[in-house]
């Protein structure tokens, strides 16, 4: 008799993982010639605010933040001894604005423990509850290109108090922000690379 097989958690991170690359791929992804941010030319261009504005994809990509969020967390120290392992490893999650600030503010309303941020790096301003007391953060953003964006925002979160040493990005372009970030101090890891949107 054969045992039937039960889903696992790995299982659902894959589908979710399987259904949002179905959207970039198919409502966010586009071929041509584009000027990116900092003048970088290229043939693909990723939209992500078709992605981040999409009722149906938004709560699936809060939800692959989230697993990432708790090992990161939970890698940081071992539980309290009241069991509570967020309260006293980070105190806040955001990202550049827009596409990162949107993701973070959409991550904390489903999960209040940890406070949402803005950094406007063309005003190298923070944009944070006065509640929010220094301690490490952790930044989000939608598209990863030259890192030059995310570095900015360490500075600028550096400079408020804030410890930060870790970043996820929806899509790695692969053009050598990952690798210009980890030569900076900041670890990257990306839940997309541009080879998984381009194999189809």
């Amino acid at each position: 008799m054969e045992t039937e097989h039960l889903p696992t958690l790995q299982d659902r991170i894959d589908f979710v993982w399987r259904q949002v690359k179905f959207y970039i791929k198919n409502d966010a992804f586009q071929e041509g010639d584009f000027t990116l941010s900092w003048g970088l030319k290229s043939k693909y261009y990723i939209d992500m605010a078709n992605i981040i504005n999409n009722p149906l994809c938004l709560p699936r990509l809060v939800e692959l933040l989230h697993r990432e969020i708790v090992e990161i967390i939970r890698a940081s120290q071992p539980p309290n001894a009241k069991g509570e392992w967020w309260k006293e490893k980070l105190v806040g999650i955001g990202g550049v604005a827009l596409g990162g600030a949107l993701l973070s503010h959409a991550y904390a309303s489903r999960h209040p423990y940890l406070f949402p941020f803005v950094v406007r790096i063309q005003r190298a301003e923070l944009e944070c509850s006065p509640h929010m007391k220094p301690g490490k953060v952790l930044l989000i953003d939608d598209v990863l290109t030259t890192g030059k964006s995310l570095l900015l925002a360490k500075h600028i979160l550096n400079i408020n108090g804030y410890e930060v040493s870790k970043a996820l990005v929806i899509v790695d372009r692969q053009e050598g922000g990952l690798e210009k970030c980890k030569g900076e101090g900041l670890e990257v890891k990306s839940f997309f690379k541009l080879s998984d949107i381009l194999e189809g």
